[in-house]
């Protein structure tokens, strides 16, 4: 009798510890897929980020490239004016002794034609 009565019983708790146990097991492994899983995405969010600090990498490099060209062709661009300044003095300068050199031109013509003038109206007096 006590079998009978302890019989389903032990049928039943250890049915029940079954039960349990294969829920256990079945969220176990549910919980196991979800940790690869986020394991899976943490590795690729990483493969991406270490990809995105490789092109902020190459992306800086590229900059100060651009940089150290822009200073150079800013050092240039200095150069050229200071160049283009002396070009322009000098041309006023050469502008000025052109000027000056014509004046005198002027000048020297202007006494030869008084000289000559002069010249020839005293031999007429002294012709006559």
């Amino acid at each position: 009798m006590r079998r009978e009565l302890l019989g389903p019983e032990e049928l039943y708790t250890s049915e029940d510890q079954r039960t349990h146990l294969l829920d256990s097991t079945s969220r176990l492994e549910k919980t196991s897929d979800r940790l690869d899983e986020g394991y899976r995405i943490a590795q690729e969010t990483e493969e991406i980020g270490l990809e995105i600090m490789d092109n902020l990498q190459r992306d800086r490099e590229t900059i100060d490239r651009m940089r150290g060209r822009l200073r150079d062709t800013d050092s240039d661009l200095s150069r050229g004016g200071r160049i283009l300044r002396r070009i322009s003095r000098r041309i006023i300068q050469h502008k000025i002794f052109f000027v000056v050199g014509a004046l005198i031109l002027i000048i020297v013509i202007a006494l030869l034609i008084t000289a000559v003038v002069l010249i020839k109206t005293q031999t007429d007096k002294k012709k006559n």
